[in-house]
């Protein structure tokens, strides 16, 4: 463990210039790792809330149809297994106000595409009660 010497800011409290810097040391030493090297960056998925549907993207590279395996579990979860020689991969995605049993599930130039269409429900109906006198 080294120590480092801070230049004192006095605009920044010392609590804040503490904190700051024991977050950026920690974070970048963690994120900088070689451990990491090959993931740093890598967002394998992305999930996107649209007005009528969800949509979910995975990047699959190299990995044929016949190595996944999509599942409604319920009406509000789908899970999603991969089982490829470079790539193991489970994930299970809930959403909720949707009809998984609709899913439109695409595999296409390495990215699979799941859409999810969003059930709309009608509004509460709101009922007045009466107020009843007691006498």
């Amino acid at each position: 463990m080294t120590n480092t010497l801070v230049k004192y800011n006095k605009s920044r409290s010392l609590l804040d210039s503490l904190l700051n810097d024991f977050e950026h040391n920690t974070f970048n030493t963690f994120w900088n790792d070689p451990l990491f090297g090959l993931t740093r960056g890598w967002r394998p998925e992305s999930f996107k809330d649209n007005e009528k549907d969800y949509s979910i993207e995975i990047e699959v590279p190299r990995v044929k149809k016949s190595e996944i395996k999509c599942e409604a579990i319920d009406e509000q979860s789908i899970q999603v297994t991969i089982n490829n020689p470079s790539l193991k991969y489970a994930r299970l995605y809930h959403v909720s106000d949707c009809d998984t049993s609709k899913a439109d599930v695409k595999l296409e130039a390495g990215v699979l595409t799941i859409t999810v269409p969003k059930v709309i429900s009608p509004a509460p109906k709101t009922k007045v009660l009466e107020i009843k006198d007691i006498n």
